[in-house]
């Protein structure tokens, strides 16, 4: 049922010539069309695959707000225990550089949570990494 009223939505909308209000998508921003009409299907639940090429504002304008956005510098964290996988991305020079990080957690499941890690590339923050882990985990 939801896809029929899809459907029909992307039908009226195509022909009254709206411009939608979400975040535009220019063709060097990683995200898919294929990707963004898979998850808007989906609506009920949030796809990995979406925020492993969605940039920043796209990945929130589709999953509403996240439970935790942080900003920081990459010199200012030590990458160990939750931050660990930011090693296998930068270099130990990099690491002690002021490198604009975004850290972006939602609930994925009932009892998983998500995170996905942005990064600053040409004033548009690119995801890198996505971390998939249960609700009771302590870091």
């Amino acid at each position: 049922m939801k896809v029929v009223v899809y459907l029909i939505m992307v039908v009226m909308l195509a022909s009254c010539n709206v411009k939608s209000s979400a975040p535009s998508v220019a063709k060097e921003e990683l995200i898919t069309e294929e990707v963004v009409e898979t998850f808007v299907v989906r609506e009920d639940s949030i796809n990995e695959r979406f925020l492993k090429k969605a940039i920043y504002d796209t990945a929130v304008y589709y999953n509403n707000l996240p439970i935790r956005d942080l900003s920081y510098n990459l010199n200012e964290v030590y990458p160990i225990y939750f931050r660990g996988p930011l090693k296998r991305f930068f270099t130990k020079e990099q690491l002690k550089q002021p490198i604009p990080i975004k850290e972006v957690t939602w609930d994925y499941s009932e009892d998983e949570y998500i995170t996905v890690w942005y990064r600053n590339k040409k004033n548009v923050f690119e995801p890198f990494d996505t971390f998939i882990y249960n609700k009771d985990a302590r870091f």
